[in-house]
């Protein structure tokens, strides 16, 4: 996944629930809560008009002597909605959401709303693109096989450096780099042969 690429209609979720200006708030909660989500496009003669979400509804639920079921959706929503089109760069709506500080933006093709890309849609880009690297760099690793030798020679460094290098672990790491060299094919075939660590060392 190269995320330069990705538009916003890669990523959001489509076809998502509606639901009309003249609804009720109740019935509002009722959709969000069956279908686990927590903004709803708000429709108004087959146009976008607002959003309503989730924390409208706590806000109009912790107000006395307010009945949700007798409020109107029309007059909890928001009505600056942070609308793009399909084609829209995924980078350039994220950075939108975060320097606005919103939630949400609705994807509208001409009057249609087709998507809804969230901040949840935002983390699970994230996690994607963040767990191809991680599975890139393994796989990397195993396909160059010097790259683990140079590690153990660095740890080995390290370690004479400390004055807390013995002779098994050297000899375990002298082995180790030796069969990684191997199969990286730089001494093919070869009988590498074992130095006594209390053999002179010629500098």
């Amino acid at each position: 996944m190269n995320a330069k690429n990705l538009t916003i209609a890669d990523r959001m979720t489509k076809t998502p629930e509606l639901i009309g200006q003249e609804q009720s708030m109740t019935h509002a909660h009722e959709l969000m809560r069956e279908r686990g989500i927590r903004h709803l496009p708000v429709m108004h003669g087959g146009k976008l008009v607002g959003l309503v979400s989730e924390r409208d509804l706590h806000l109009i639920e912790t107000l006395r002597d307010v009945d949700p079921a007798e409020v109107r959706v029309e007059e909890a929503m928001s009505q600056d909605v942070y609308a793009v089109s399909p084609k829209t760069p995924l980078e350039e709506v994220v950075r939108e959401m975060a320097e606005r500080k919103i939630g949400s933006a609705v994807v509208v093709e001409g009057r249609e709303v087709v998507g809804v890309f969230t901040t949840v849609d935002a983390l699970d880009t994230l996690a994607e693109i963040l767990g191809r690297e991680a599975s890139a760099a393994t796989a990397h690793e195993l396909r160059n096989p010097l790259n683990s030798a140079v590690l153990q020679l660095d740890v080995l460094e390290r370690r004479v450096g400390r004055g807390e290098t013995d002779r098994a672990a050297l000899l375990t790491v002298i082995t180790t780099v030796r069969d990684e060299l191997r199969r990286a094919g730089d001494v093919p075939g070869a009988r590498l042969e074992r130095r006594h660590v209390g053999s002179p060392v010629t500098r």
